[in-house]
């Protein structure tokens, strides 16, 4: 389970209480050069999905699950200030038992 908070004006995200910027994913894929964003499926979506991806699993495993992640978390947030918990182990699990048939 994680703990995410944005803030739609400044498009911050903290995750787990930590502030999270683009920066190091943009090393991976530089989607969105304006940085993150949320609540549809374009550019800023897919750079804070891969920042996630990133920071729970790694760079390898970021670029094979980052746009699945985006579909199934980052395009159903609200297109305004949030906090949320979302349950991202049971669905990597999950993700990784689909990819091992």
């Amino acid at each position: 389970m994680i703990h995410l908070q944005g803030f739609w004006k400044t498009k911050e995200i903290y995750l787990d209480g930590k502030a999270l910027t683009p920066d190091k994913s943009f090393l991976l894929c530089k989607h969105s050069p304006d940085g993150f964003n949320w609540g549809y499926l374009g550019s800023g979506a897919g750079q804070l999905a891969l920042a996630l991806c990133q920071e729970l699993y790694g760079d390898d495993v970021a670029r094979e699950i980052y746009m699945k992640f985006k579909v199934d978390f980052i395009k159903d947030l609200p297109q305004d200030d949030f906090i949320i918990d979302l349950d991202v182990n049971k669905w990597f699990e999950k993700l990784k038992a689909e990819t091992e048939k």
